[in-house]
């Protein structure tokens, strides 16, 4: 299984020699437990992820012209 992890971070590098910081929405997958030990963030949420089978989606659409 795997989980994806997001959290508020700050943006790097530099704009016009000026080091901002903007806040921006990161996004990480955790694929196993080291993964989840090395990266764990308190204030993150965490999201399971599963495959999905969308092929009777897309032949929906195809019949329906969309």
């Amino acid at each position: 299984m795997k989980y994806l992890m997001t959290w508020m971070g700050v943006t790097s590098g530099s704009h016009l020699g000026r080091d901002d910081g903007y806040p921006e929405r990161k996004f990480r997958m955790i694929e196993s437990f080291d993964d989840l030990v090395d990266t764990y963030r308190p204030e993150a949420k965490y999201f399971r992820l599963e495959l999905v089978d969308v092929a009777s989606v897309v032949k929906a659409a195809k019949d329906l012209g969309a």
